[in-house]
């Protein structure tokens, strides 16, 4: 508990770093100027999305008896692209620089002395047999200096303590927490259709981000027409089955802090390519590709850091109602649907080169800390799952004659 003596206290304000640049051209605020400022604060945006190292008051900080004066700290994070400037090592993952104020302004053994050890001591779970300054550094500016870097080098599991002291007279000093909060590092989606009476319909999709490349599906091809498409995968059809779709937003593994995760969404993006595929099955009211753009074929929401999403049907993702275009929406229809054209296109796409070809964008929004994040995985389709398709054609008996 820190402690305070006659005529001495020890206060930490934070250093005061002006992150803002004004942008202003003849004529007023551009869109260059806005693009231009958003790149360039790009890496410290993205810095902040990541959790990472963060100061807060430890609980056992107390008033003064005379309520008057407090020990505390404030930090401010040093952008990455200032590292040199403020003689931080270019390997740190976060920087902070923090200002002690020693009070009274005239005291005369106004010299600190800053230090970082493990919370718990030996006694540590997670840093027994770690060493502190393996992972956070505190580095004063100079000798006995008011101010001084904090340098975290890698993520953490123990909370540390960071230390600033009267050099002589630590009795007078103050102490902040410092937390590792866990970040963003990706989602997974499970989708899982199960039909109990028609088991061949059955269909399970993960969809992870961590994996490399394009994320390769089953198609739901049971059906041979799209009435049959819709009575085994549409919520209303005849012979439905149940939807199960759940979405995790991953986070690091190694922190002091647990994020706080919401308002996760799932967007599927159709590609242009898919826009043809639906022209080749002969959809109603579409004339030419041209007219036709991408689009958020169907949005689901959820909440919390694993979460179950509701309303997905195979049915709409695939068969949307309304596409948008340059000129607006377009209502599709579905009555002389021809399934086969429309298979046989996926199968050409999904044959295309080594990895075939992408059909949709899956985009996985979710908040984390208070951060928006968001990232996407392009969809392909298994050519095997889409269905039987002919494989070749041949004629039965000889040489057709003519004459004679």
């Amino acid at each position: 508990m820190a402690k305070e003596t006659k005529n001495k206290a020890l206060a930490i304000t934070a250093l005061t770093l002006s992150v803002l640049t004004a942008l202003g051209l003849a004529g007023g605020f551009t869109a260059k100027a806005i693009h231009d400022y958003r790149e360039s604060h790009k890496e410290e945006q993205e810095e902040e999305q990541n959790g990472g190292m963060e100061l807060e008051d430890p609980a056992d900080v107390e008033a003064a008896a005379d309520g008057s004066k407090r020990v505390s700290m404030t930090s401010v994070k040093i952008p990455r692209k200032q590292y040199a400037e403020y003689g931080v090592s270019p390997a740190a993952e976060t920087a902070l620089q923090v200002t002690a104020t020693v009070t009274p302004a005239n005291a005369e053994d106004a010299k600190i002395d800053w230090s970082v050890a493990w919370k718990s001591g030996a006694d540590g779970q997670w840093g027994n047999g770690k060493t502190v300054t393996d992972y956070v550094t505190v580095t004063p500016t100079s000798d006995g200096a008011l101010t001084a870097n904090v340098e975290c080098s890698q993520a953490f599991g123990e909370v540390i303590v960071l230390t600033a002291a009267i050099r002589g007279n630590e009795e007078i000093h103050a102490t902040k927490n410092v937390q590792y909060v866990q970040g963003y590092s990706g989602f997974s989606v499970k989708v899982v259709y199960t039909n109990s009476s028609t088991p061949a319909a059955n269909v399970t999709w993960n969809i992870d981000s961590s994996n490399s490349g394009n994320v390769q599906l089953s198609f739901p091809g049971y059906a041979k027409t799209y009435q049959e498409f819709v009575n085994y995968y549409s919520a209303t059809g005849s012979n439905k089955g149940t939807y199960s779709v759940t979405a995790t937003t991953n986070l690091t593994d190694t922190y002091t802090k647990a994020a706080t995760v919401t308002d996760t969404k799932l967007d599927f993006i159709y590609q242009q390519r898919y826009i043809s595929t639906l022209i080749k099955g002969k959809v109603e009211g579409i004339k030419t590709m041209e007219a036709m753009g991408t689009s958020t074929a169907a949005g689901y929401t959820g909440n919390g850091a694993t979460c179950s999403i509701s309303g997905f049907d195979f049915e709409k993702l695939f068969f949307p109602k309304e596409i948008t275009a340059t000129s607006g929406e377009k209502t599709l229809g579905y009555t002389n649907f021809d399934m086969a054209p429309f298979k046989q296109e996926l199968y050409r796409l999904s044959n295309l080169g080594s990895s075939g070809s992408i059909i949709f964008a899956l985009k996985y929004t979710s908040t984390v800390n208070g951060v928006e994040q968001a990232k996407q995985k392009n969809l392909i389709f298994d050519a095997s799952t889409i269905g039987t398709l002919a494989s070749s054609v041949t004629m039965a008996g000889g040489d057709l004659e003519f004459g004679g």
